[in-house]
């Protein structure tokens, strides 16, 4: 045998030895790789996008053609198109949309096989309504002409909310016999572009005002304005670190107007409700006036139940807040608007952004400071999230639109096969609601004594919401009502504090005695075990 043969075989048996090592490491290496990308995520958020980026496209193809959406057609000229592009530039570069929405383009628009004249702008505050292809627009008709029953309306990429979750929002609200929007799903077509599915929202307008009338819902629509705010956010982009942003974009300094204020202005009617309610809004936010003598307190605390329940509570922001004229009760009414629903809360709204929850509004500056001071609203608002989050509710909802809801998720999954409706995440927020409503611990009780006919008992409120004590008594015996005693919550940094309380019942050293507590606002008590002698 040669040497070249010698060193071959020498090869062969070396190779021979760690192909099994090779297979092993290699083996262990993909194992290795695979739970470490699980662990961090690399394949849900790389990987996985990645190959759906190349794959959706490919099967789209192969997808049937699904339900039609109805078309809108835009046609709008070159140089209109081209001062909108500028200005849709320059928001992009300055972060925020803050110029050109008092300037209208003119355009035509084809619907159904009618032509309107229109006049047109960019909407949005944020880029998120102009990143992509899909820009956002303003569309307002002209006099005598409607589409769908609207004279003004937006169009928008459907994630701007959500896809289907806000449609869901909308009927929601309705359902519960609060004045909704309309909302629906449509095509879109600029000049010869098809740009595909938009979202179409009905704006603030006279159709809207017609069709709320016979309820006794009037104009104007006011709100907080949020300009200064989007300004305030201009600037601080242009800020290469974080640092305070300025004042004049919080609620306390935000302008309180209302929509088409030039059209109010010229109308005696309106001027005088505007003028009414800003001054009652003004009040509101001195803390003049409390909630309930300001807005209609049931209806706004049962929209913002409601936004907790479906994951909507970007619309109870202040500055999406929307509010029509009740004339007949002189109150202020909500209109749902811009919740991007779907989104899992943290907490309900009472418990976000904001100190402990007292009913006083005197020190309290902030917008849910100065809401939920007032104890009707709470109430109220306490007594709508213990409805909508009971077992059964939400189902029952649902059963009344999932025909159509059907059908709006079809006509979104063929362009946004991913963006379907996440049940888990209604079930995620009725879960937070009910576990903060009904808590496994919700006070500690320590008995400091009996004198004469008076228990004395040391409790300490262990909710983030305010509770009351109504009743005490044994076990399988009606109790003895007792107050109600008010125990304030205390702030999460806050240690416990227990607070005297003294209540007219003499106990003996074998009761099995229950202390009946009370959530403020719900109508059912939890009975609390009071562990120890009294002596």
């Amino acid at each position: 045998m040669g040497s070249a043969d010698r060193t071959a075989s020498v090869w062969r048996r070396i190779l021979r030895w760690l192909r099994p090592v090779i297979a092993f490491v290699l083996i262990g290496g993909v194992f290795y790789l695979g739970v470490h990308s699980e662990r961090t995520g690399f394949v849900r958020d790389v990987i996985d996008p990645g190959l759906k980026r190349f794959a959706l496209p490919v099967l789209n193809v192969f997808r049937s053609a699904g339900p039609k959406a109805d078309r809108i057609d835009l046609l709008i000229g070159k140089v209109a198109l081209d001062s909108i592009s500028a200005i849709r530039n320059r928001a992009l570069e300055a972060g925020v949309l803050n110029e050109g929405k008092d300037r209208l383009f003119p355009a035509l628009l084809i619907f159904g096989g009618d032509t309107m004249q229109v006049h047109l702008r960019l909407k949005g505050g944020l880029t998120d309504h102009l990143r992509t292809n899909k820009w956002s627009y303003r569309v307002q008709l002209g006099e005598g002409d409607t589409l769908m029953g609207m004279t003004t309306f937006s169009l928008q990429h459907p994630n701007t909310r959500n896809f289907s979750n806000e449609w869901i929002l909308h009927r929601a609200v309705a359902y519960v016999g609060l004045p909704a929007l309309q909302y629906d799903f449509l095509d879109v077509r600029v000049n010869t572009r098809s740009l595909g599915l938009y979202a179409l929202e009905q704006h603030f307008d006279d159709a809207l005002m017609l069709r709320l009338a016979p309820r006794g819902l009037v104009g104007p629509t006011m709100k907080f304005d949020d300009e200064l705010r989007i300004g305030t956010l201009a600037e601080m982009a242009q800020r290469p670190f974080d640092s305070e942003a300025p004042m004049q974009g919080e609620w306390l300094s935000a302008p309180i107007t209302a929509f088409h204020l030039s059209e109010v202005l010229a109308d005696s009617t309106k001027s005088a409700r505007f003028a009414f309610a800003k001054g009652r809004l003004t009040r509101f936010r001195n803390g003049l006036l409390a909630t309930s003598e300001v807005f209609d307190a049931d209806a706004l605390a049962k929209l913002f139940a409601l936004c907790d329940l479906l994951g909507g509570q970007h619309a109870d922001d202040w500055r999406n807040l929307r509010f029509v004229f009740d004339a007949r009760t002189g109150l202020l009414v909500p209109i749902a608007f811009d919740a991007n629903a779907g989104e899992p809360i943290t907490a309900i709204r009472a418990l976000r952004e904001q100190p402990p929850l007292r009913f006083d509004s005197t020190h309290l500056t902030t917008f849910y400071g100065r809401l939920f001071s007032d104890r009707h609203f709470y109430e109220a608002y306490i007594a709508h999230l213990d409805t909508f989050s009971t077992n059964g509710w939400l189902e029952n909802f649902l059963s009344t639109i999932h025909e159509d809801l059907l059908s709006q998720e079809k006509l979104i999954a063929h362009e946004f096969p991913n963006a379907a409706h996440d049940p888990t995440v209604f079930e995620h927020c009725r879960t937070v609601i009910r576990q903060t409503l009904l808590p496994k611990n919700i006070v500690s009780i320590s008995i400091l004594g009996q004198e004469g006919s008076m228990l004395r008992l040391g409790i300490a409120n262990l909710h983030a919401l305010p509770v009351e004590v109504v009743g005490i008594g044994p076990r399988d015996a009606e109790p003895v009502p007792c107050g109600p005693i008010l125990l304030p919550p205390r702030s999460r940094d806050e240690p416990l504090t227990e607070q005297v309380v003294e209540i007219p019942y003499r106990a003996s050293s074998d009761d099995k005695l229950l202390l009946h507590i009370k959530l403020v606002g719900m109508l059912k008590a939890v009975l609390v075990p009071v562990k120890g002698l009294v002596r």
